[in-house]
């Protein structure tokens, strides 16, 4: 006889990748992509969307190594390293499908534009030590960041932290045949593709250089 209380599992309602997520408005843009707002109407959220250039799109390299980091990056939860949620492919603004990484929305402005609005402060130190925190367990996972920075930390409104961009610039690196990473906060091997988890930190010493000071320790190009 069957057993009236137990009930059939009720099948999730797929949407079509292409119908799922209403970009609402552009957040930031940089050399790898541009981020915007979307709504991801199969879960009911608000999430961030990087699109990525055209070089990094179009480099078949380049796209094998983001999708395995942030495959590794998935898997690591942590309240200062933002949550990946997928890797879609979706039409552009020109129609064609191209890669799209779908990410935590964290509310908020980046390290950089708070040096910029407000300066140097102890309360930026802080920061750092949270970037250290996430550091760790993606180190512990086996992913490295190399392209640590200002603009690649995120303060929330409530004061959280989050670093964003693990594994792009290497990807890059690949497609453009150049060194991963920004020169003011790279490690002297860093140019010679020798990396390794002191590498970020490294960089976070320069971060902390420049939230006391203003500025990055070392100026140069590439």
């Amino acid at each position: 006889m069957a057993d009236p209380l137990a009930t059939s599992p009720v099948p999730a309602v797929s949407v079509p990748v292409e119908q799922r997520f209403e970009l609402l408005g552009r957040i930031g843009a940089g050399n790898h992509g541009v981020v915007f707002r979307a709504k991801d109407r199969q879960l009911h959220r608000d999430v961030a969307i990087k699109r990525f250039s055209h070089f990094l799109a179009d480099d078949e390299r380049a796209m094998r190594r983001i999708t395995r980091e942030v495959g590794t990056l998935a898997r690591v939860s942590h309240p200062h390293v933002v949550t990946v949620h997928d890797l879609v492919q979706m039409p552009d603004g020109d129609g064609e499908i191209t890669p799209h990484l779908v990410m935590e929305l964290v509310e908020g402005s980046s390290l950089r534009d708070l040096l910029v609005s407000h300066g140097p402060s102890l309360r930026s130190v802080i920061v750092v030590r949270s970037v250290l925190d996430g550091l760790a367990a993606c180190h512990q996972a086996g992913i490295l960041h190399l392209d640590i920075k200002p603009a690649n930390v995120l303060v929330t409104k409530d004061g959280g932290v989050k670093i964003v961009d693990f594994g792009i610039a290497r990807a890059a690196s690949d497609a453009t045949a150049t060194i991963a990473g920004t020169p003011h906060y790279m490690p002297p091997e860093q140019y010679e593709g020798r990396v390794d988890e002191r590498s970020d930190i490294y960089s976070v010493g320069c971060l902390l250089f420049e939230c006391l000071t203003g500025s990055p320790p070392f100026e140069g190009t590439m």
